[in-house]
């Protein structure tokens, strides 16, 4: 009964002699068919979006008004009385103020909402247009569309559409009529990729797409001056409409040029390329005319002043050669690959018949220079976890053409002073937090190995070298720890759809400079060490409140566990404890070297950022520390107390790590179906038994498994109560259905499925590792809803994950122990997930 009162609200504030419009059907050849069948295109005219049946999206537009100006002015003069209170409260000034915001407010809730679709019979009749053009569209030239309306109850309608299409045409035979003898040429050639064949039905939109083809295909083989209007369908129809065969004719009629009154017919012809000039635009120099600084192979490059380029980078940007022919492509080419380098703004290039032979064509070429040094500076005031009030200060440059090579060098420093009110009072300053980061790239437009000069990636593939340095110091924060990070990247694009991102060297040092205030970071750690150090208690362990001391009583105390100096048994759980506690320290503390290389590639058939169908894969590898530890064994490098390899003192990481990440959405109706699927493993290799923190996997959190917070979940099905959890396996997938709920609020329901395992490395508790298909029962399933309000430059979403599996449990008490509200996990993000 609630819902049938909640449908019938909508009909309350439409006008006497209106109707709301409830429903649209469509009946093809007298049969009704669903719109996801006949593959029609949407309609700007359409009934309201329901969620459950209810048009949330048409209640919330009417909560308001549509004239909130004149209602607010009628309020005011409702009471004789409310205008002179409201001057005496208020200034005029303010109770303008009130009103805009009253206004405002209603424009806010009319985004929220939707606006009641009516029964509009202008309406109704474009779109019955749109209908018979678009099967008209797909041959059936005798198409009809018609509409009925059906009152269903008070105030309501449904609309039917019924579409008669009769027969479909096509295609009997298929000629040319080309008047360019060179064209005609040329026409026979590009027929090994024709879209129009006798026989095929007869569709408008597939002629429009021939002749674009074609078009396209004369202006890359020479005809620089081709003109669209030349080329167009002849059909030939039978009169009486007995027979659907149509005898179609390509023409392409001569160039029509004007001049002055009179209409001058010549013959196309194609065009090799005589000569290119480049024009370098200086701006700002103290000569004003061009002059010659380059010429070789009837290329030659102009000047205002000195040349500041290597001729060799300028020319690189230049598609069309002398002697080719004349090619759109080409040119596009040549445009966008300048326009890449950010060294330039938008070049300007042209095309003439040549001085000394206007059989043959003079490319002409302009490129003007940006300034070559840009400088920024950022200031951000933050708030976090870690300290109460952050200033950050920043600066970035860019120094253009470094090298005179075209190349591009940025440079960015960030400092950032932080207060932290525990730390403030110990050590009596405000500011006690400090954190200081650099990083330089150096971007080149070409891929080539060190000390050559030969290119590995074609021009057309937009391939990037980057060299890049960076380093990042911290103070009171965490384990103070310190990073340098160098690397070499290249980066290419063979289609659209395809990238590529190779760094063939990549080197990262982390330093934790105070790794004995581990148990201040870490303090769900420290808190269970604690417990137990409490049970078997000794003087040394404690300070005076009976609080285990860090570093010294904490260290003390899991040096006796574990070296049997302690009354705790080996073979006992709180031995167990202990253990785990001090591997953990051991890892997260660890400084870290990292040298190796990886590879990216990735793969999109996203057209925009509106394409809501599309799918996309990400597969990543890496492998580190295999040719680091060939050159130690080679030059006989030091070893530690356990024989193995090292660097200083430091044992360098070695491993290899793979992802794969699937993305795939497809649209029905007005909703949408999201899904991803995500596998990633990273094994120690050699000597080494785990993979480094930096590098290893997690999972939970807003863009993942969002029943659980991030670094919560897992690993397998233990119960682990630290800060991170991690490890070096991981399986994750995502399903989500997207819905529109009221204007721009959209609403979505989702399962998230996921967990980490350890494989292959020290943990040696089986119920953190992954050992055999069996263990896929350990994957925690998430279920929830979200609410998500789309900005137009971003979206704001909250989503609600509710724990349906939980693999922590035993497995007959794993489904549904913990769906409950007060065991929910908000989630508050930017944007989709995936």
């Amino acid at each position: 009964m609630v819902g049938f009162f909640q449908r019938c609200s909508v009909i309350r504030k439409i006008p006497d002699q209106h109707q709301w419009l409830e429903k649209v059907n469509y009946s093809v050849n007298d049969t009704l068919q669903s719109i996801r069948k006949l593959s029609i295109p949407p309609s700007d005219y359409s009934p309201n979006t329901k969620f459950l049946g209810i048009p949330l999206g048409a209640l919330t537009y009417q909560l308001v008004t549509d004239t909130p100006k004149e209602d607010f002015q009628r309020w005011i003069a409702k009471k004789p009385k409310r205008a002179d209170r409201l001057e005496q409260w208020f200034s005029q000034k303010q109770v303008d103020v009130l009103e805009r915001y009253y206004s405002n407010t209603v424009g806010w809730v009319q985004q929220l909402g939707q606006k009641t679709v009516l029964i509009d019979s202008s309406a109704i009749q474009n779109r019955a247009k749109e209908l018979e053009s678009f099967y008209k569209g797909l041959g059936y030239l005798d198409a009809q569309v018609d509409y009925s309306i059906d009152s269903t109850a008070l105030k309501k309608a449904q609309l039917t559409y019924q579409i008669q299409t009769d027969k479909q045409y096509y295609i009997s035979q298929y000629k040319t009529q080309i008047d360019s003898k060179e064209l005609d040429s040329l026409y026979y050639i590009s027929t090994n990729k024709p879209l129009i064949r006798a026989g095929q039905p007869f569709e408008p939109g597939l002629l429009e797409l021939e002749r674009k083809r074609l078009i396209q295909f004369f202006r890359d083989n020479g005809v620089y001056n081709f003109q669209s209007p030349s080329l167009r369908y002849q059909a030939a129809i039978d009169s009486l409409g007995l027979d659907a065969g149509i005898d179609l004719t390509l023409k392409v009629s001569n160039l029509q040029i004007r001049a002055n009154d009179t209409l001058i017919t010549r013959e196309y012809k194609t065009y090799p390329i005589k000569s290119i000039a480049l024009y370098i635009d200086q701006e700002n120099s103290n000569f004003p005319f061009y002059q010659s600084s380059y010429s070789k192979d009837s290329i030659e490059i102009f000047t205002q002043g000195k040349l500041r380029y290597k001729p060799r980078a300028l020319l690189r940007g230049l598609f069309m050669k002398p002697g080719d022919l004349y090619s759109d492509t080409d040119r596009n080419q040549s445009y966008k690959y300048f326009s890449k380098l950010q060294n330039f703004k938008y070049p300007s290039i042209g095309y003439r018949p040549h001085p000394e032979d206007s059989t043959q064509l003079q490319t002409q070429v302009f490129l003007t220079p940006k300034e070559r040094f840009s400088l920024g500076f950022d200031l951000d005031v933050s708030h976090s976890n870690i300290q109460d009030v952050g200033l950050a200060l920043g600066t970035n440059a860019q120094i253009r053409n470094t090298f005179r090579r075209t190349e591009l060098l940025k440079f960015q420093i960030k400092a950032n002073l932080g207060a932290s009110q525990d730390l403030g009072t110990q050590e009596n300053q405000f500011f006690n937090l400090f954190e200081f980061g650099g990083d330089l790239n150096l971007n080149f437009p070409h891929i080539r190995p060190p000390f050559s000069q030969k290119d590995w990636v074609a021009r057309e593939a937009n391939p990037n070298t980057r060299v890049y340095i960076g380093l990042g110091l911290q103070q009171n924060i965490g384990l103070d720890k310190e990073f340098y990070r160098i690397g070499y990247e290249y980066n290419w694009q063979p289609k659209s759809e395809l990238k590529f991102s190779w760094k063939w060297l990549d080197a990262l040092y982390v330093n934790n400079r105070n790794a004995e205030n581990y148990f201040n970071v870490y303090r769900n750690s420290f808190e269970r060490l604690e417990e137990l150090a409490l049970s078997y208690p000794q003087q040394n362990y404690f300070d005076d409140q009976g609080r285990l001391t860090i570093p010294d009583g904490t260290n003390t105390f899991i040096s006796d566990v574990i070296t049997g100096r302690s009354t705790i048994d080996q073979d006992s759980n709180d031995y167990r404890t202990v253990l785990n506690v001090a591997e953990r320290r051991n890892r997260l503390s660890a400084n870290n070297l990292i040298l190796g290389n990886s590879f990216n590639m990735f793969y999109s058939t996203k057209q925009n950022l509106l394409d809501e169908t599309f799918w996309q894969m990400n597969l990543k590898t890496e492998l580190v520390g295999n040719l680091l530890h060939w050159g130690l064994q080679q030059f006989n490098g030091d070893r530690n107390e356990n024989g193995l390899l090292v660097i200083d003192g430091l044992e360098p990481s070695r491993y290899a790590k793979a992802e794969l990440t699937f993305i795939r959405h497809l649209r029905l109706g007005k909703t949408i179906w999201a899904f991803r699927a995500f596998g990633g493993l990273a094994l120690p290799l050699g000597e080494a038994n785990s993979v480094p923190f930096a590098r290893s996997f997690f999972t939970g959190g807003s863009n993942e498994n969002r029943g659980w917070k991030v670094y919560q979940l897992g690993p397998g099905s233990s119960d682990n109560n630290n800060e991170f959890n991690e490890a070096n396996m991981k399986l994750a997938f995502n399903a989500e259905w997207r819905f529109d709920l009221a204007g721009k609020l959209k609403g979505a329901l989702f399962a998230d499925l996921s967990n980490i395992w350890n494989v292959q490395d020290n943990v040696t508790d089986s119920k953190m590792r992954f050992d055999g298909w069996q263990d896929l029962d350990e994957l925690a399933l998430a279920t929830g809803f979200g609410l998500r309000y789309d900005f137009d430059f971003f979206v704001f979403r909250l989503d609600t994950g509710f724990k349906t599996y939980n693999p922590v449990y035993e497995p007959d008490m794993r489904w549904g122990t913990d769906l409950e509200l007060k065991k929910a996990v908000f989630n508050i993000g930017i944007n989709y997930p995936f």
